[in-house]
């Protein structure tokens, strides 16, 4: 999808607001306000659900289901145990569960062509054995959904006011299902925008690098928002806040390097620290997509 045109302007106008789920610890961008990630939130797919035990329990075969999926143009994501997904940080090491997506095959050399992260923990593409991707989905003990999805047939055109609205929400720390209410009712117990990177970082025992990754992932999907604003709206001003939030993007980048260092080296990360470093970079940030919104 990196690639399509139309869902690239649709996630520019709309995934930007963040949210921490108190009592599940979970940071997710917002999508809904249904749930977290919700499966069919994305208007561009077309979506069909099934659970793994219906796999498990052998009532239909898994390679065969596969290619019928791939072959009327669907995806297929689901869990695995990356103990059989070549080129995994876990691969031939340990159990270890991931989500990973199938999106084509080839008979001849029995091999399926998959995405997702790499030893690098980079998102990547990847081919594996129909023998070892049976193994990793047959042992990977839970019995969760599987995503079967394909793209529709949808056009998208920037929408400039659900940026605006979404990025006042968001270094603002409102509570963006407040005006979804149509949808559910609003969500409790969770912290939104800003406030929300903050949450993740403090209310856990200890400094978890994947908060520190999503929050990087945030600032660099907004730093290609402000560079598509800047080229397609013709504003100076995203031109002139370009290179300021870039910096804050590699500082973000330059914290989470440091932990995963840490990590390597087995060496406790000071919270305290990190925390303080993410309020100054947020502060930043606040006054940047200020004037953002003043110039939408």
């Amino acid at each position: 999808m990196g690639n399509d045109a139309d869902y690239i302007r649709w996630v520019y106008s709309n995934i930007i607001q963040v949210y921490y789920i108190v009592d599940s610890k979970e940071l997710e961008y917002f999508y809904s306000g249904i749930n977290t990630n919700p499966v069919g939130a994305s208007p561009f797919f077309e979506y069909q659900i099934i659970y793994q035990n219906l796999i498990f329990n052998k009532t239909i075969s898994l390679i065969g289901l596969l290619k019928e999926l791939l072959m009327d143009g669907y995806c297929f994501t689901s869990s695995v145990n990356e103990f059989y997904i070549p080129n995994k940080e876990f691969y031939h090491k340990r159990y270890f569960k991931h989500g990973l997506m199938v999106y084509g095959f080839d008979d001849e050399t029995k091999i399926l062509d998959i995405a997702g992260f790499d030893m690098t923990w980079k998102f990547n593409t990847g081919k594996v054995s129909y023998e070892e991707y049976e193994k990793a989905f047959m042992t990977c003990k839970v019995n969760e959904r599987c995503t079967i999805f394909k793209r529709k047939n949808l056009k998208y055109h920037l929408d400039t006011m659900s940026i605006k609205w979404l990025l006042e929400d968001y270094i603002g720390s409102k509570n963006t299902t407040e005006r979804l209410r149509i949808l559910a009712n609003p969500l409790k117990g969770c912290m939104f925008g800003q406030e929300a990177f903050l949450a993740a970082l403090e209310l856990k025992d200890n400094i978890d690098y994947r908060d520190l990754y999503t929050i990087y992932e945030h600032k660099k999907v907004m730093v290609s928002r402000l560079t598509y604003l800047a080229e397609n709206l013709k504003q100076t001003a995203f031109i002139e806040k370009l290179d300021c939030y870039s910096k804050i993007t590699g500082k973000v980048y330059g914290l989470l390097l440091y932990c995963l260092k840490n990590i390597k080296n087995n060496v406790k990360s000071d919270k305290v620290y990190y925390v303080s470093k993410i309020k100054e970079l947020l502060k930043e940030e606040k006054d940047i997509l200020q004037n953002v919104i003043e110039h939408l």
